[in-house]
C-alpha cells in the first residue's frame, strides 16, 4: 500500500445542510457496550416535524450513535458516519428486492457494530464516535428527497445521510465534532465518497470495495442504475451527470472530494470486480497527488472474507481483524505502508524472508499466500524496510500482523520472539514478545485481539533510513509463530 502527502482542501460543493428539529431518541443501549464505557443510541425523523419523511414502507427512517456513555455536549470527538452495504435495487414494481428489506438493511448495519463487534472495540479504545445512517430507500444512497430529479416520492437516501449528518455536526447527538468521516463498504463505499463529495465538509474517507464508478457497474446491473439514475449512460447530459456524481473517480477528479482518502479493496472480490479500484487510484495519482492531498490503497487480495471475498475493514479476527485500525491511523493523519511478510519483490534477505509457507486453512483464508509460520527457534522474517517512502527523524511505528497458535501449555511470561529495526546494522529499538502479548489460540474476544494489536508494535525514532534501514523477526520456537505481514506508519 502507498499513501502519499499530504494535506487536505475544503470543498465547495453544494449541500442542504441547515438546522432541523425533526430528530427524536427513541431508545438507549447502556449494556451491550458498557464493558468498553459506550452506549448506542437511536434516533428516529419526528413524524409530527416540519418536512417529515418517510421510508419507501412508510416507517420513520432510522439512524444510530455509538458514542461514550458519559459525555458532556461540550466534549468534541472525531466522528465517522458510517455507511453500510446493499440499500440497492430496482424497486420499480411495487416489490422490495431483498437487499433492501428493512431485515436485510438493519443485518448490514449490526455487521458494523455487533454486538460483539471488534469495529466498536477499536472507536472506543480511540473514543471516536460513529454515526450510523439506516437507508430503506433503495437507492444507493443517492436520492436527494424531494429534490431528487428521478423519483422525488420514493428516493431519500442522501437526503437522510444529509439531515443525519447536519444533527451530529450541531452538537445534538450528545457532543460536539472535532473532525468528520465518511466511511463505507459495498455500495456503502459508494456513498461514503458520493455523500462526501456532494455534502462537502468531510475531513476525510474510506471507500471498501464499492462499485465505484458507474459506467463499471451498469452492464452487472442495468435496470437497477437506470431506475436510481433515470437511465442508461449516454441517453442525456442530466442522465449522465448523475452517473458523474455516484462515480468515486469522476467525484476526486473533478474537485468534488480533496480530503485524505483510502480505497482498500480485494482482486479476489467475487462480487466487485477491481476496475473499480483501479480507476479510483488511478483518480488518486491524477489528481490528489499532485494537489498534495494524502492518500492510499491497498489490495488485499486473497480468498477472505466468507464464500465471496467482498468487504475488507471491518473484520473481527487476526490479521484481518487490524484493518479498521489501520483506516483509523490513516484518518488521524498517519502515513500507512503494508507490506506481506511473503511477498517476493527484492527486499528479502532470506528463502523467501525465511520461515515457511503457512498451511493452516483459516490462517491461509486471511493471508495473501499463506503468510509464514514455524514452530522452530531461529530467524523468521529479514528484509530491508521501504526506505523510500519513511522519513528520516520521524517518529515511526511497524505493526506485527501475527498470531500465535499451539500456545495453551506455556506460561504467559514466555518468550515468543523478537521484533528488531537497525540502520546500518545497529539496533536502533526492538521490541520482546511474549505469550500475553497474543490473543489466547481459542476463545478470544473482541478485546483480546485489539490488546494484541496494541502489544505487537515497535515504536522508535527513525534517524537515516536510507537503504541500510532492516527489519527482523526472530522466534523463540516456543508456539507455532504466524506472520502475515507489517505495517510502516509515520505521520504526514
Amino acid at each position: 500500500t502507498d499513501t502519499d502527502t499530504d494535506t487536505d482542501t475544503d470543498t465547495d460543493t453544494d449541500t442542504d445542510t441547515g438546522s432541523w428539529a425533526g430528530w427524536v431518541q427513541t431508545n438507549l443501549d447502556t449494556t451491550s457496550y458498557a464493558a468498553f464505557g459506550y452506549e448506542y443510541a437511536s434516533y428516529e425523523v419526528t413524524s409530527g416535524a416540519d418536512d417529515a419523511y418517510t421510508t419507501i414502507g412508510g416507517n420513520n427512517p432510522v439512524f444510530y450513535v455509538y458514542r461514550p456513555s458519559s459525555v458532556s455536549p461540550k466534549e468534541s470527538f472525531n466522528t465517522v458516519v458510517w455507511f453500510h452495504g446493499a440499500a440497492t435495487g430496482d424497486d420499480s414494481s411495487g416489490t422490495l428486492p431483498s437487499s433492501c428489506t428493512t431485515s436485510n438493511v438493519q443485518a448490514n448495519v449490526d455487521k458494523v457494530m455487533g454486538p460483539p463487534s471488534l469495529v466498536a472495540a477499536w472507536f472506543a479504545d480511540a473514543r471516536w464516535t460513529v454515526v450510523l445512517p439506516r437507508n430503506e430507500w433503495c437507492d444507493m444512497w443517492q436520492g436527494r428527497g424531494p429534490d431528487d430529479p428521478v423519483d422525488p416520492v420514493n428516493h431519500y437516501g442522501y437526503h437522510h445521510a444529509a439531515k443525519v449528518t447536519d444533527f451530529v455536526r450541531e452538537g445534538q447527538a450528545g457532543f460536539s465534532v472535532d473532525q468528520i468521516f465518511s466511511w463505507g463498504t459495498s455500495a456503502g463505499g459508494t456513498a461514503s465518497a458520493s455523500v462526501a463529495g456532494r455534502y462537502g465538509e468531510f475531513d476525510g474517507l474510506v471507500v471498501d470495495s464499492a462499485p465505484c464508478v458507474q459506467e463499471i457497474y451498469y452492464p452487472d446491473d442495468p435496470a437497477t442504475l437506470e431506475h436510481i439514475l433515470g437511465g442508461a449512460p449516454g441517453e442525456s447530459t442530466a442522465v449522465d451527470q448523475r452517473y458523474n456524481e455516484a462515480s468515486c473517480n469522476w467525484l476526486v477528479e473533478n474537485g468534488w472530494i480533496e480530503v485524505p482518502s483510502f480505497m482498500a479493496w480485494n482482486a479476489q472480490d467475487e462480487i466487485i470486480p477491481d476496475e473499480h479500484a483501479l480507476t479510483m487510484i488511478s483518480a488518486f495519482e491524477s489528481t490528489l497527488q499532485p494537489a498534495n492531498i494524502a492518500y492510499g490503497h491497498h489490495d488485499f487480495d486473497h480468498p477472505a472474507p466468507g464464500t465471496t471475498y467482498h468487504v475488507q475493514t471491518r473484520l473481527s479476527t487476526p490479521p484481518m481483524g487490524y484493518t479498521t485500525g489501520l483506516m483509523m491511523d490513516f484518518l488521524g493523519g498517519q502515513i500507512i505502508i503494508m507490506r506481506e511478510a511473503e511477498d517476493e519483490d527484492g527486499n528479502c534477505q532470506g528463502e523467501p524472508c525465511v520461515g515457511s509457507v503457512g498451511t493452516g486453512a483459516d490462517w491461509a483464508a486471511f493471508s495473501k499466500a499463506s503468510g509464514l509460520e514455524t514452530t522452530e527457534a531461529g530467524l523468521v522474517y529479514d528484509e530491508l524496510v521501504p526506505s523510500n517512502r519513511l522519513k528520516a527523524g520521524v517518529g515511526t511505528r511497524i505493526i506485527a500482523l501475527l498470531k500465535l497458535e499451539d500456545s495453551s501449555g506455556l506460561a504467559g511470561s514466555t518468550e515468543v520472539g523478537t521484533l528488531t529495526y537497525s540502520e546500518g546494522g545497529i539496533p536502533v529499538a526492538s521490541l520482546d514478545l511474549v505469550v500475553d502479548d497474543f490473543a489466547p489460540d481459542g476463545g478470544a474476544v473482541d478485546t483480546d485481539f485489539l490488546n494484541q494489536y496494541k502489544s505487537t508494535v515497535l515504536g522508535f525514532l527513525t534517524n537515516d533510513p536510507g537503504n541500510v534501514g532492516k527489519l527482523t523477526l526472530e522466534s523463540a520456537g516456543n508456539g507455532r509463530l504466524m506472520v502475515d505481514g507489517f505495517v510502516y506508519e509515520q505521520s504526514r
